[in-house]
This record gives structure tokens, C-alpha cells and sequence, in this order.
């Protein structure tokens, strides 16, 4: 029954693509949604952040939205996904933000020629909050790494899998 659901799941992520909705880039000035044209009031542009702090992207109002969190420049990709994980502050949540990784979800992250790849533990697939998300974890995850330095592509996999080979009916 795992095995349905999740393919069922990575067939979403995968039918969505990889193209997030639209997203401020660091010091944008976009200050409306990105469908309605009114102001996106609390999920507005953040400048970009100055070294020892990165970008870090959730939910807010239908599209994703920055935020900065002070990370580990030793240990950028591990402390950018703990930052991800940890989710919206409150006083973030209180403003309608919203997170997609649940910090029980696990990851070995690894960089080659600029490409990171974020290998998601196989218990992610009974982590029923990233089940019903999995489509704004990933966009929320790509997202964020695209804009960390030195890296052009980001590629997600589940304990070693790409998503495509969890779904029987993925083409790509």
C-alpha cells in the first residue's frame, strides 16, 4: 500500500516538473501573488542575505516566499536543509507561512561538478506529512539550493533512487 501511495505521489511531483511557481529572487522587489495581483503582504521581498545566511524558501500565500536563516558556512547544505526542516518561526507562521519538510525526515546531501543532491531516507515515504506535500517539498527544497553558491542543478532521490524510478508510470 506504501509502495502505491508513494508512486502515486512521486507521479505528482513528477507531472508538476521542475519549474517552482513563481519565486522572488534575493533583493526582487515582487510584491504581489503571483495569480491574484493583490499585495502579498507578509510574504514580501526579502533583500539578499549578507555571508553566514542563506535564502530559505516555504509557503506563503500560494507561492513561495524567502526568508533567511543563519547557517553553517562549513557545513552550508547540511545546515541550509536543517534550517528547511525546522520550518517557519512562529511569528513566520502567524503570517501565513507555511513548511513542507517535517524535521523527522532525514537527507545525505552531496555536491559534484555543481550539481547537489539531496538523498531523502526511505522513511520519507511514511512520513505522512511529506506524502501530502511531496510536490511543495520538493519545489521548496530546489528552490532553495539553486541559490546557494556554486550550485546549477539540484536533484532529489530517495535513498539513492531517482523520484522517476518509484513510479512505474513516469516517462522521464
Amino acid at each position: 500500500m506504501i509502495a502505491l501511495v508513494a508512486a502515486a505521489v512521486m507521479w505528482a511531483v513528477l507531472a508538476a516538473g521542475d519549474d517552482p511557481d513563481p519565486a522572488p529572487s534575493p533583493g526582487s522587489t515582487q510584491t504581489t501573488g503571483p495569480t491574484t495581483g493583490e499585495p502579498a503582504a507578509a510574504c514580501g521581498p526579502v533583500p539578499a542575505p549578507p555571508k553566514g545566511e542563506v535564502l530559505v524558501y516555504f509557503w506563503c500565500d500560494a507561492h513561495l516566499a524567502p526568508v533567511v536563516r543563519h547557517v553553517d558556512d562549513a557545513d552550508l547544505f547540511d545546515s541550509t536543509f536543517a534550517a528547511i526542516s525546522a520550518g517557519p518561526t512562529p511569528d513566520e507562521l502567524d503570517r501565513g507561512y507555511e513548511g513542507s519538510i517535517d524535521p523527522k525526515i532525514r537527507a545525505t546531501i552531496t555536491q559534484s561538478e555543481g550539481t547537489v543532491t539531496i538523498d531523502l531516507d526511505e522513511s520519507t515515504l511514511k512520513v505522512e506529512r511529506f506524502l501530502a506535500g511531496a510536490n511543495f517539498a520538493v519545489k521548496s527544497l530546489k528552490t532553495t539550493f539553486n541559490e546557494l553558491p556554486g550550485v546549477r542543478a539540484v536533484e532529489i532521490t530517495i535513498d539513492g533512487r531517482s523520484l522517476c524510478s518509484l513510479d512505474p508510470e513516469c516517462s522521464g
